[in-house]
């Protein structure tokens, strides 16, 4: 086994071969590992949670996937841990194609699916509904989603769209917010910030990018959301991050009271959740009084 394990990692990948292997679809597996917290997600929205083998040490929602064996990093996962739950399917996402084409040709059926956009992820649902058995209900579940996404969409058309800095990291030390991330022009919360009725704030190319705040000042948002994952949050957390925002007091967000910090399990998952983000970011945008993530 050892051996097979060495085989695997010497293996060389081209970009083609991976394409081949991970459109591969098997047929209805009773074992599957997931390598992403949005894979993890959409095999419980799909209710095939008792198919659930492992999952990454990342996977913590639902509360169900924590007792679920892990195979490591979701950039790192083990191919011993893999091969010893004995899986008849590994689903991972693009990132994942190296490993993935690994795992195949060492005998394990794979699935690669894309979940870099609202589009992606609606067809993900499918996909891997269609691969597991649960084609009828995850066709449900994508319709119920875009209805929810088409129904935001409509509820903010023709509404005044303000430009909207949305960060999805930073480090907070004793002088502040530093090291701010930002989401850009081919990100996932970029595309969700234009469905809330909104326009970026952020002009650079890159789906995330680092930026000075220097740079924030000038492009001084209307609004600043923070993007906070709730996994490890302190009760504090919140208080301290939208205190260190106020040091900025020279951006309009800050002055008008407009710094949000959205502190929830799905902030950075595009799965099957994107849509509750989507309705609370339409919500704070808004002032629709819903989810405004104050303390």
């Amino acid at each position: 086994m050892i051996a097979a394990f060495a085989w695997i990692a010497s293996q060389p990948v081209s970009p083609i071969e991976a394409h081949e292997k991970i459109t591969e679809r098997p047929a209805t597996p009773s074992r599957v590992v997931s390598l992403a917290p949005s894979v993890t997600e959409t095999l419980y929205a799909l209710g095939l949670g008792e198919a659930v083998a492992g999952v990454t040490s990342f996977c913590v929602f639902p509360p169900q996937a924590r007792a679920k064996p892990t195979v490591g990093g979701y950039v790192n996962p083990s191919y011993e841990a893999v091969f010893a739950l004995n899986p008849d399917l590994v689903i991972g996402l693009p990132e994942h194609a190296d490993i993935l084409a690994r795992l195949s040709r060492a005998g394990l059926r794979t699935l690669g699916v894309r979940q870099g956009g609202v589009e992606e992820i609606l067809a993900s649902i499918e996909t891997v509904g269609a691969a597991c058995g649960r084609t009828s209900r995850a066709r449900q579940l994508a319709r119920d989603t875009r209805a929810r996404v088409e129904r935001v969409h409509a509820s903010t058309s023709g509404a005044y769209r303000p430009r909207v800095l949305v960060c999805v990291g930073n480090n907070m030390g004793s002088e502040g917010i530093t090291d701010i991330f930002v989401a850009g022009k081919g990100s996932f919360h970029h595309e969700l910030l234009l469905l809330a009725g909104a326009r970026n704030a952020f002009a650079g190319q890159g789906p995330y990018r680092g930026v000075s705040l220097e740079a924030i000042l000038v492009m001084d948002p209307d609004v600043i959301i923070d993007m906070v994952p709730e996994e490890g949050m302190r009760p504090a957390s919140r208080r301290e991050i939208l205190s260190s925002w106020k040091r900025l007091s020279a951006l309009g967000a800050v002055r008008h009271d407009r710094v949000y910090v959205m502190a929830k399990d799905y902030a950075v998952i595009p799965g099957p959740r994107f849509v509750d983000l989507l309705e609370d970011m339409a919500d704070v945008i808004h002032q629709k009084g819903a989810g405004n993530g104050r303390p």
